[in-house]
């Protein structure tokens, strides 16, 4: 289980970077 979870923690670490950059430009 957790490799699931930590799958899923890089997948909402990488969705958040690019919301981030979304918002910077």
């Amino acid at each position: 289980m957790t490799e699931f979870s930590d799958l899923l923690t890089l997948k909402v670490t990488e969705a958040t970077a690019l919301i981030k950059l979304e918002l910077y430009f």
